[in-house]
C-alpha cells in the first residue's frame, strides 16, 4: 500500500491492514451510484467534469463506536466497517 503525491510516495507501508471479508460485487449500478453522490452533493451541474469512470472502492473505517479521535481503539479484527 502507498501514497503518491504529486507524483512521489510519501508513505508506504501494510502494518495497519487486515484480511477484509466483504462482498466485491456493486450491489448498485455505476450510473446510480453516480446518480447518489450527485444527488448527496446538491445534483449535477454544467461545469461537473468526470475525469475517469466510476468505480468500486472499498475504504477502511473506523467505526464510530471504536473510535478516539483520529485513532481505532476498539478490538482487534473490528476496525473495518461498511
Amino acid at each position: 500500500m502507498a501514497t503518491i503525491s504529486h507524483g512521489n510516495v510519501v508513505v508506504m507501508g501494510t502494518e495497519a491492514c487486515g484480511n477484509v471479508r466483504i462482498a466485491t460485487t456493486p450491489s448498485i449500478s455505476a450510473a446510480q451510484a453516480l446518480e447518489s453522490g450527485f444527488a448527496y452533493a446538491g445534483g449535477r451541474a454544467a461545469e461537473d467534469v468526470m475525469v475517469r469512470g466510476a468505480g468500486l472502492e472499498i475504504v477502511s473505517v473506523a467505526p464510530p463506536e471504536y473510535q478516539a479521535g483520529e485513532a481505532f481503539a476498539g478490538p482487534i479484527g473490528s476496525g473495518y466497517d461498511r
